[in-house]
């Protein structure tokens, strides 16, 4: 079946005048069970491979991304020309979801198994990983080079795998590339792999790999420069997606979890305000995009602005690529500063 290309409102302008780059992308709705017991292979969470071992594709590379900060870097780095011509790219398709919810079928992980190069962000973001045999010389973990930095969250689970018994996997906070520090080393090691699968074009990927660290530096002293501004000032966030934003930054983000989307009870309204009382917020964030009603109603019911930060992890119309949406939720940030 032909794989369709993706649509012409995800593409960055340049893609569009360049037909030649084939982005693939994986139509199937998020359905938890497509991993049947099947693919719950008894040999560990990646299968052992010898270093020797390459991938069969022949012609373009076919490179696997998990999300879309991998997929900009990818871009970015290799440039128009090595992209056009060099690479295939393979895309979870999620619609409004996140990647990291992301359950491919048989046939995908299939798909994903042949790729030349397996970009993952690592940290325990695509956990379907942990039920699936993925060749070990062809897997980057692109949060591998800062794992001390990772930042742990309070539970975690246990499963059985294989004769090793029991396997017990402290959860990590996933949102690495808010950090623009860690998303600059990220994009680093991305660049190692993209040179060691196109060893000819070298000099062209250190070139760009330049040019977007440079970026990434000067947004990461922007965001900076707003943490300092909002010193002192509590941000409350209701939903868990920011630790590596503050932890980087030096912001106050307290969590509350609520849905601004849907009707809440007078007594969980009290409970919120009297947490953000006691914090004296000054605003409530979230990645949802809220309506103009749901904002009024945040206003009327909190007494606080509403402001929406990104989790920048997939590809959509109206928001933008990476660097669009990190731009956003930098400017977003700025407009509370007091």
């Amino acid at each position: 079946m032909h794989n369709p290309t993706i649509t012409d409102s995800f593409c960055p302008d340049w893609l569009l005048a360049d037909r030649s780059l084939e982005i693939t992308i994986f139509f199937r709705p998020f359905i938890k069970s497509c991993l049947p017991l099947l693919l719950l292979l008894a040999t560990g969470c990646q299968a052992p491979t010898n270093k020797s071992e390459v991938s069969p594709n022949r012609g373009p590379k076919t490179v696997f991304v998990a999300n879309e900060p991998i997929r900009y870097f990818v871009e970015r780095i290799s440039g128009r020309g090595i992209a056009s011509q060099e690479l295939r790219i393979l895309v979870p398709e999620v619609g409004d979801g996140s990647p990291s919810e992301w359950q491919p079928s048989s046939g995908e992980i299939s798909r994903i198994q042949e790729a030349d190069l397996i970009l993952l962000p690592g940290a325990g973001y695509s956990g379907w990983t942990a039920f699936v045999a993925l060749p070990a010389s062809r897997v980057v973990s692109l949060s591998d080079a800062f794992a001390e930095r990772l930042i742990p969250l309070e539970d975690a689970f246990v499963h059985r795998h294989g004769p090793q018994g029991e396997i017990n996997h402290k959860k990590k906070a996933v949102f690495t590339w808010l950090d623009l520090d860690l998303a600059r080393m990220q994009a680093r090691t991305l660049m190692e792999a993209l040179v060691e699968l196109l060893p000819d074009h070298r000099e062209e990927l250190e070139s760009n790999h330049r040019e977007l660290s440079l970026e990434l530096q000067q947004l990461d002293q922007q965001y900076h420069q707003v943490g300092q501004a909002l010193e002192g000032q509590a941000l409350v966030a209701v939903q868990p997606l920011y630790q590596y934003l503050a932890d980087r930054y030096g912001l106050d983000i307290a969590g509350v979890p609520l849905d601004l989307s849907q009707p809440w009870t007078h007594e969980r309204q009290q409970e919120v305000a009297l947490v953000l009382s006691r914090k004296k917020a000054v605003c409530l964030m979230g990645a949802k995009d809220l309506s103009g009603e749901e904002r009024k109603k945040v206003r009327q019911s909190f007494a606080l602005p509403y402001i929406r930060l990104k989790a920048a992890d997939s590809l959509a119309a109206d928001d933008g690529d990476w660097m669009d949406q990190i731009r956003d939720n930098l400017r977003q940030l700025e407009s509370i500063v007091p």
